[in-house]
């Protein structure tokens, strides 16, 4: 049997740092931040809690990556961005957004708790306001593209809504209306 490559290594330790990625997010949107031990994350992940340090230092250094693995979440909702007109970017924000909360509930809960936990990504927040000043500026010029005489509350107002959406959906799951408040959103912007 030959030696693995480079690339085959490489590739195993990206597929091990999302298998302790995901178990540390599974965990941290069920038990909360506070109350999940890397033990916990190691047990979840089916590894050694050896191996959870070997690619993260503290259980800081995986809420980072973390952020990071849901930026590229974000991005892939956004995908083809700058190929779309303003409708449909509209469109496929809400409805994808929308997806995600179906699909990745116990995701949305975690970040949800965090947002009332403003102690816990205290060493995130530069990272925060960058992202933040980013996806404002751009559903500010979306809302600029569709005419709106307040890009920027609008941007506020449609991000309030998704807030709002996930908090709900969390709260209530199959009670929740989500497909018709998807519905009412998609007429509401004409789309």
């Amino acid at each position: 049997m030959a030696p693995r490559t480079k690339a085959v290594n490489l590739k195993i330790q990206e597929q091990s740092r999302q298998q302790i990625l995901m178990a540390a997010l599974k965990c941290f949107g069920e038990l909360g931040y506070a109350h999940t031990s890397m033990a916990r994350i190691a047990k979840e992940a089916e590894i050694s809690k050896g191996l959870i340090y070997h690619y993260f230092d503290s259980k800081e250094a995986l809420l980072d990556g973390i952020f990071h693995l849901m930026l590229r979440e974000a991005d892939h909702i956004m995908g083809n961005w700058n190929s779309k007109t303003a409708r449909e970017k509209l469109r496929q924000t809400i409805t994808q957004s929308i997806l995600f909360m179906r699909q990745q509930t116990g995701t949305m809960r975690f970040l949800l708790s965090l947002a009332i936990q403003p102690e816990v990504t205290e060493n995130l927040k530069s990272f925060f306001e960058v992202e933040k000043k980013k996806r404002m500026a751009e559903f500010t010029h979306l809302f600029e593209e569709l005419g709106y005489d307040h890009p920027e509350v609008e941007a506020y107002y449609i991000g309030a809504i998704m807030d709002g959406l996930a908090f709900g959906y969390i709260s209530l799951q199959d009670d929740y209306p989500l497909n018709e408040i998807e519905q009412k959103l998609l007429k509401k912007y004409d789309l």
